[in-house]
């Protein structure tokens, strides 16, 4: 194809490139990349490409980010009638514009949509209430409106708190699972295993520390309270515990994971304060996200 293209006007000159990559073993030249998406992953292509073209080796992001994207502009930006707007807008661009522009176009169409369904979940349009026109109640109140005046509703806020920390898990472990599968593909198993997949470990205790401390509803009752921790329906106490000690226990293994790795030959041998230093700053990094 390339030489049917080019091969009158340009000398092509082909070579066999081997495929392999960079790890643990040696530095080898990585093959380009191309990127093959559909109609719907394409409008969320220049997002992926802010962040810089993947590697051969890593896993393309871009249908990952047409959901999670989607998702959370909808819930930020929540709103029946500025959504379809937005969405108008888009359709408006990507029909009438041309080159990259009407990808652009696309994608606030898309976004446009989201904010329109979750609007509409939660029953607003202009900032408008519409849950007195329609009859619909709302997924999520978390203000309950009496006579003459409106109190902030517990079992809103309680589901806005389990919602939240539910998406973030999904969103973050999935991406410490692509960087350890990536992390897999160029042999550098040590940092697969001791740093992303136990800060993935790390997350999942989190959860369940969070969880179980929400159904005790205080520190001081995690480890006595005999109420159902969300979602689980298991004991609060038993939940938060497990937890905890899931947590401290990830942290020893980020702490002197690779110092182990090395003396066993799964990675690179690491000084006791590089290998501590260096886990210190992933722990700190895993509890800011």
């Amino acid at each position: 194809e390339l030489l049917k293209c080019v091969g009158r006007i340009a000398y092509v000159e082909f070579s066999e490139v081997e495929q392999q990559h960079t790890g643990s073993h040696g530095s080898h030249e990585s093959p380009p990349t191309l990127l093959r998406h559909n109609w719907y992953f394409e409008a969320y292509r220049p997002i992926t490409e802010m962040q810089g073209t993947p590697g051969y080796f890593e896993v393309d992001p871009t249908p990952f980010v047409s959901v999670f994207l989607a998702v959370f502009y909808g819930i930020m930006a929540a709103d029946l009638g500025q959504g379809l707007v937005l969405a108008a807008l888009g359709l408006a661009i990507y029909l009438r514009a041309k080159g990259n522009l009407r990808t652009w176009g696309k994608l606030l169409l898309f976004l446009g949509v989201s904010s329109a369904i979750c609007g509409f979940l939660i029953q607003e349009a202009f900032g408008f209430k519409l849950s007195a026109v329609t009859g619909i109640k709302p997924v999520i109140e978390l203000l309950e409106h009496h006579v003459e005046t409106a109190s902030l509703s517990r079992d809103g806020v309680l589901k806005l708190f389990i919602i939240a920390p539910l998406l973030g898990f999904v969103h973050v472990s999935i991406g410490i699972f692509l960087g350890a599968l990536k992390l897999l593909r160029l042999g550098e198993y040590a940092e697969a295993i001791f740093s992303k997949l136990t800060s993935l470990l790390m997350y999942a205790f989190g959860l369940l520390f969070a969880l179980g401390f929400i159904g005790a509803g205080s520190f001081e009752a995690l480890f006595t309270s005999s109420s159902p921790a969300p979602v689980i329906g298991l004991p609060s106490s038993q939940v938060g515990v497990v937890g905890l000690y899931g947590v401290v226990s990830c942290i020893f293994v980020l702490l002197l994971g690779k110092l182990v790795a090395g003396l066993v030959g799964l990675g690179p041998r690491v000084s006791v304060i590089s290998a501590i230093g260096g886990g210190l700053l992933e722990v700190l990094e895993n509890i800011i996200h």
